[in-house]
């Protein structure tokens, strides 16, 4: 067994994923508060390294690879004997070390550790090398703990990849509409990478978080998932207008990231059928929100003019203003600038000033 790095706390008594279980029984249908922060061997980890260079991870993960292949070398090992041997590495980084002690190693006995690991951990970085240990192997039996493990933050995006590569596509969906961030974009790209064109639904119905995350994936999503035909139809669920303005918005902010509106080529024809949509439904503030955020957008960037035609610009923004100008509607504006609500600021972010006078209320 490796030497001992220093003094340090003693070791929490929580596994981690018993942690995960407990908070997700409290709301077992959200995302955990604060994503699961702060973890039970948090004292272990108040102070992290000053500079995390990529030299310094590879060779903290080389040596994590050294532990494991000394482990599974010596023919009367159990995982148990690995609790506290990765403490103090920073595990993080590349994964080709541990990848490579994995390969050389019986896979049985790699699943096997890797799932104690993540199943008894009471360490963060043993948990991570457990994840990274079945991130190797491809059995279906580890899916459910996967998905508990992958509800705690610090280990979502690696559960995720866990799960993409078992090709299991029903407890992404199960992760992915419990966390948000990098998970939530993980699970959602795991499920994009099967294609699997009956999914399209859900990709489009949950396939996009309300986070600055979903900025990366709205405008690939929505390709994808085939929004322009699903808008287009002339009757379509309350749910799918909704879901269409947060990616309009959501793509109009995309620059740097993701796909902008104007590099999305059905833009002008989802925008039309989304405004189309909309002027027969009742307003909240979510809709006019994403409403007014495309509106101003699409009114403002001249970019617009290489995709779009100027007529078909035009009369998109004609439709929304004739939407947002409604009285309830300019009810709505004000009641959302006067709420403290989130988006309020966002709101007066994206719509100036001269625009938002067209709209019944006044922008600074």
């Amino acid at each position: 067994m490796t030497a001992v790095r220093g003094r340090h706390p003693s070791p929490p008594q929580i596994p981690l994923f018993d942690h995960a279980v407990r908070l997700h029984g409290d709301t077992p249908d959200k995302p955990l508060e604060r994503g699961g922060v702060p973890l039970p061997d948090q004292d272990l980890h108040r102070v992290r390294s000053q500079a995390r260079k990529s030299s310094g991870w590879r060779r903290k993960s080389a040596e994590a690879a050294r532990i494991l292949d000394q482990h599974f070398a010596r023919p009367g090992s159990s995982p148990p004997d690995l609790a506290r041997s990765f403490h103090g590495l920073d595990v993080h980084g590349p994964r080709e070390h541990i990848s490579a002690a994995a390969l050389r190693a019986d896979e049985q006995r790699v699943s096997r550790t890797g799932r104690w690991l993540v199943r008894h951990g009471t360490d963060r970085c043993a948990v991570f090398v457990g994840l990274r240990l079945l991130a190797n192997t491809i059995s279906p039996e580890d899916v459910e703990l996967l998905k508990m493990i992958g509800l705690l933050r610090e280990f979502g995006p690696e559960a995720a990849e866990a799960l993409t590569r078992r090709g299991a596509i029903t407890a992404l969906k199960w992760l992915a509409e419990r966390t948000t961030e990098q998970t939530r974009l993980r699970a959602v790209e795991g499920v994009m990478r099967m294609d699997k064109s009956f999914e399209h639904k859900w990709l489009l119905r949950r396939g996009l978080g309300r986070d600055e995350m979903s900025r990366y994936l709205a405008g690939d999503l929505a390709t994808q998932a085939h929004l322009h035909e699903a808008i287009v139809r002339a009757d379509v669920p309350d749910w799918l207008v909704d879901e269409t303005g947060w990616f309009l918005a959501t793509m109009t902010g995309a620059h740097g990231v993701g796909v902008v509106l104007e590099n999305y080529p059905p833009g002008d024809l989802v925008a039309a059928a989304h405004v189309r949509h909309l002027s027969s439904r009742k307003t909240t503030k979510e809709r006019y929100y994403t409403a007014a955020a495309t509106c101003a957008y699409i009114h403002q960037t001249d970019a617009l003019s290489r995709s779009w035609s100027p007529d078909a610009r035009a009369a998109v923004v004609e439709a929304y203003i004739a939407v947002l100008a409604r009285r309830e509607w300019v009810e709505t504006a004000h009641a959302l600038l006067r709420s403290g609500h989130h988006l309020a600021a966002a709101l007066t972010r994206a719509v100036p000033g001269e625009l938002s006078a067209k709209l019944g209320w006044q922008n600074p």
